[in-house]
């Protein structure tokens, strides 16, 4: 047993210095304008090509619009088809309709845009 952990180590030590590093952006918005920057990256995916980092920020966003979403479950009645890109449909309409809200959390800015475009029956 003596022997194998030292084997072990080097191996370990091997394939951990052989992957590649792959460089972390900070990929972030904290305001409506921030979301609204990418909002606007992922409705140009339809016309040009993205770069890697337009890319990433799409893909951040998907997730986050996602997760934001399904934490406010009950909250708001869309049709039982909605997905992400819907989603990201109705808050591109309302950011583009409130610009005056873009220094207000994006979270806040996600739920009333989702609040105001699918509001449940008798609220």
């Amino acid at each position: 047993m003596k022997r194998f952990a030292p084997s072990f180590v080097f191996l370990f030590y091997m394939l951990a210095t052989a992957v590649p590093t792959v460089h972390a952006r900070n990929i972030s918005f904290q305001t409506g304008s921030d979301l609204k920057r990418f909002v606007d990256e992922w409705a140009s995916m339809s016309t040009k090509e993205l770069s890697i980092d337009e890319r990433e920020d799409v893909s951040f966003l998907q997730g986050y619009v996602a997760g934001t979403f399904d934490s406010m479950y009950g909250q708001f009645c869309p049709p039982a088809t909605f997905g992400v890109d819907q989603a990201l449909g109705v808050i591109q309409t309302y950011l583009d309709g409130h610009s005056d809200q873009w220094r207000k959390n994006r979270a806040w800015l996600i739920h009333q845009a989702l609040l105001s475009a699918f509001p449940c029956a008798g609220t």
